[in-house]
């Protein structure tokens, strides 16, 4: 790990979120070293006006050119990240973006390699950042649809596979109760964020995974080492548990 000498601070934002929201990220970081992440032509101009209104307070301000990619960002931040805490910064990360993807991307990056997340007066992140809290059990589905069934499954033959993937990470469910569990989740959790979608067919429920879902499953095993002690919501727990008992 780094040793931080003299509080070094380094600042890395979206270029988007607009000059205003990235202002208020250079009060509350107050920093040194400024990466800007440029994610199309977006917030050129707000690149030009933050050098001429805080360029005398940086020693080093630097662009990086990125898609509109979740993957695409959080992976360049967290090579930012660590590449600037081995410099000796506390590396600050503005979250405020006016793309949802992006916010999201930010917020994660900080969680892998210790970032220190900043949201001034942002509220555009939140809609994506409530799929990073999604309970385990919610996210093991979306991995067992991509991962096992090739984005679709009819619900009896999914809470079958869900079941063994929980058993697989130590997480005990009576296998007759599994499909209920199931059920509750993609229409209380998946359903309501546009992770998947569901129809009948030939009487029976079938789910699938949405564009949206399909983007989100591709990094459920980053989401779930993410949980340090893997378990779910209380609420959504107690409900779960309520279905158990019936």
């Amino acid at each position: 790990m780094a040793i931080i000498l003299d509080e070094k601070k380094a600042l890395i934002f979206a270029a988007d979120a607009g000059t205003e929201r990235i202002l208020q990220a250079f009060k509350l970081a107050m920093p040194k070293a400024v990466i800007a992440l440029m994610i199309g032509e977006r917030g050129v101009e707000s690149v030009e006006e933050i050098k001429n209104k805080a360029g005398w307070m940086i020693d080093s301000f630097d662009t990086v050119n990125l898609d509109r990619s979740f993957d695409s960002v959080l992976d360049s931040t967290r090579e930012l990240i660590e590449r600037y805490q081995n410099l000796g910064y506390r590396v600050y990360v503005s979250i405020s973006s006016s793309f949802p993807e992006v916010s999201a991307a930010l917020y994660v990056a900080t969680m892998y390699k210790g970032g220190i997340p900043i949201s001034p007066e942002s509220q555009t992140e939140l809609p994506m950042l409530r799929i990073l809290m999604l309970p385990e059990t919610a996210l093991v589905i979306l991995k067992v649809l991509y991962e096992e069934c090739n984005g679709s499954s009819i619900l009896e033959e999914l809470s079958k596979r869900v079941y063994v993937a929980l058993l697989r990470r130590n997480k005990e469910r009576k296998s007759d109760k599994c499909k209920a569990i199931v059920n509750y989740h993609v229409n209380r959790r998946l359903k309501p964020l546009g992770l998947v979608r569901t129809s009948i067919e030939k009487k029976k429920l079938k789910i699938q995974l949405t564009n949206s879902g399909i983007a989100v499953a591709k990094r459920v095993d980053d989401y779930l080492k993410l949980l340090e002690k893997p378990k779910e919501g209380v609420k959504g727990r107690r409900e779960e548990e309520a279905l158990i008992k019936r």
